[in-house]
């Protein structure tokens, strides 16, 4: 499969006369999307908890939601504030231009849209994914586009129609792209790379003459009103990363963007004049975060050509335009992972003056509390770190555990299900009852809680690594490593980083013939494999090369971290492995303090020999903190 090298790079929306919005301003379910915007004008945190106690049977985000703030658009009671801000990064870049209604606000390399625009081009996007394309409810529909305007208009028009949306990041390679297809099945594909039944591109530089364009497709469209949807319809699916296994699809409802609310309300508690900017690719579900909360309040959703923060090199040229966008736009609220704010402390002090910031939160990976004090000794803000579910605790079996005992997050859903919880991963059952079962959705996270009644996370039980907030499977690495010559067995592990938080590692069994080549150039010639056969971000920036080891998936010791551990009692210097029932000291990360845990789950526990490693050289292959004792083997055999 060939995929071209530009998906999105141009904006020429030229349309040939303004034109004129003649919906009607009582658009159809106004009147629940009224009863919300009362709870939200009030600040009625009850009365918007009440709507998710009882949400509509029916709802439809971008027809309740979208058209409701238009109306009000209408009526002249929401002021100048556009309710969409996109903004080029500065630069040689043309200038964005399109053109608006009258009503509409355009100028300079700035693309501000109010609500009434929104549903405007929104509606004529719907048009020609049902007219032009086929698209209608339920049908599937795969995006695969950078941060571009053309993103948000073609997730909008899908909801109004009921079409079931995967998007994708930019970054995947071919393959990843063909298993994306394969699984999700998607009718259409809106992207510029030969895939499907119809390809869509927004571009025309390299197109083939059956790609249809989008602007051609926008300029003859007519609006569409959309469909009716139940609360319950498929709406939007996720491709997640596992420990084990390809990535997994993750559907959400219709009802899902509602139960944004509570974000809304919780999270980033816009009001109508803030200006939101969550730092987030298209293809991933943070930009839902950023998204739907906003809109939901009526108030500002920003974006900009952010680049990605992929390579240091990359991280350290391109930051500097997170300041310039802090600095030059009225951006209230900024949602970021920790990487970005790691990366932003990094600069010069005297950058630090955001005259409009006053909100600031983190979320997709654990927060640095140093990073929390220092950002706000600069700024005067405080970062505020997101961990969204309502959850009790349980142990392995399913009990509730005691006060400071370390277990399972576990979401109660015997009585009732949680309005905009995750509807299961898509075709397939076995995984889904895994999560769902004796009453509880298990997360995947484990914690422990205070008596105080705060719940302390410690980490996934799953050995995903979480750098700079990317999620990362570690089959999917040794999948792809594995296909090089030089390698017989690996193990991907996560590593401690100062500035990703965690960055994939990776322990490579050489092949005899490649054992004499310079270590260094094989490495780099192993990163760029990687980089070639999958998504960028995925490539190991830490390998270790082993001599006179295997690794295989028998003879391994599994305690209650979900780690391959072995033990290194402080009494008799000497490296053992715990045996069932017994009480040990853990950390999941290096600089953790060490907690105990009862080892639950030991199969094969006797090894053939003790590893040919000192035990210095094992804390220091492995990178854990010398005071602690479990060693993430992942596999390992000696």
């Amino acid at each position: 499969m060939n995929i071209a090298a530009r998906f999105v790079n141009s904006h020429q929306c030229r349309l040939p006369v303004p034109l004129n919005f003649n919906r009607r301003a009582d658009f159809k379910h106004v009147r629940f999307a009224s009863r919300l915007h009362r709870y939200l004008s009030n600040n009625d945190v009850e009365g918007c908890w009440d709507v998710l106690h009882d949400p509509p049977k029916e709802f439809n985000f971008s027809r309740d939601i979208i058209d409701f703030w238009a109306a009000e658009k209408q009526k002249k009671s929401r002021g100048d504030m556009p309710g969409f801000w996109f903004a080029k990064e500065s630069g040689n870049e043309p200038d964005i231009k399109y053109t608006f209604s009258d009503l509409s606000l355009a100028f300079g390399n700035r693309v501000c849209r109010p609500f009434i625009s929104c549903v405007h081009f929104e509606c004529r996007v719907a048009g020609f994914l049902k007219h032009d394309l086929g698209l209608d409810k339920n049908s599937r529909l795969l995006v695969i586009l950078p941060k571009t305007p053309e993103f948000w208009l073609v997730l909008l028009g899908a909801i109004r129609c009921g079409i079931t949306l995967t998007t994708c990041t930019t970054m995947l390679t071919a393959k990843d792209i063909k298993f994306r297809l394969g699984k999700f099945l998607p009718l259409q594909v809106v992207g510029s790379f030969d895939c499907v039944q119809h390809k869509v591109a927004v571009s025309k530089e390299g197109v083939r003459s059956d790609w249809k364009l989008f602007d051609s497709l926008l300029r003859n469209s007519r609006e569409h009103e959309g469909n009716a949807t139940y609360a319950e319809d498929p709406a939007i699916v996720f491709f997640t990363s596992g420990t084990t296994g390809p990535p997994k699809m993750v559907e959400h409802d219709q009802g899902y963007f509602l139960a944004h609310l509570s974000t809304a309300c919780h999270v980033h508690s816009p009001e109508q004049h803030d200006v939101v900017w969550c730092i987030a690719d298209p293809g991933w579900a943070k930009v839902a975060w950023g998204t739907f909360p906003t809109w939901l309040m009526g108030a500002c959703f920003f974006q900009t050509q952010m680049p990605k923060f992929l390579s240091t090199a990359t991280l350290a040229a391109k930051i500097i335009s997170v300041f310039q966008v802090l600095r030059d736009y009225p951006v209230s609220k900024l949602c970021a992972p920790p990487t970005v704010y790691r990366a932003l402390l990094q600069q010069d002090p005297s950058l630090f003056q955001f005259k409009s910031l006053v909100d600031c939160i983190s979320a997709g990976e654990p927060m640095n509390p140093e990073v929390m004090l220092k950002w706000q000794n600069l700024t005067g803000v405080e970062i505020r770190e997101v961990y969204g579910q309502t959850e009790t605790i349980h142990d392995e079996k399913g009990r509730e555990v005691a006060v400071g005992e370390t277990g399972l997050i576990a979401v109660d859903i015997s009585s009732k299900r949680p309005f905009g919880l995750f509807a299961g991963y898509r075709d397939d059952p076995e995984r889904t009852a895994n999560v769902f079962r004796n009453g509880f959705y298990y997360t995947g996270d484990r914690a422990s809680m205070d008596v105080d009644g705060y719940f302390w996370f410690y980490s996934r039980a799953d050995d995903v690594i979480i750098s700079a907030g990317y999620r990362i499977g570690p089959f999917e690495v040794e999948s792809i490593l594995i296909e090089h010559p030089a390698v017989v067995e690996c193990a991907v592990v996560a590593s401690p980083d100062l500035d990703r938080g965690e960055v994939v590692k990776a322990f490579i069994v050489l092949h005899p013939d490649y054992k004499s080549q310079d270590f260094k150039c094989l490495a780099e010639e192993l990163q760029q494999y990687v980089k070639k056969h999958t998504a960028p971000y995925k490539y190991p920036r830490k390998l270790l090369f082993i001599r006179g080891c295997s690794l295989s998936l028998g003879d391994e010791l599994i305690c209650p971290l979900g780690r391959v551990v072995l033990h290194y009692c402080q009494n008799t210097q000497q490296w053992r492995h715990p045996k069932a029932g017994e009480r040990i000291r853990v950390c999941s990360h290096s600089g953790q303090t060490p907690r105990p845990v009862t080892v639950t789950g030991v199969r094969h526990a006797e090894f053939r020999s003790a590893p040919p490693f000192s035990v210095e050289q094992l804390l220091l292959l492995l990178g854990v903190a010398p005071a602690l004792n479990p060693i993430r083997l992942s596999h390992w055999n000696t």
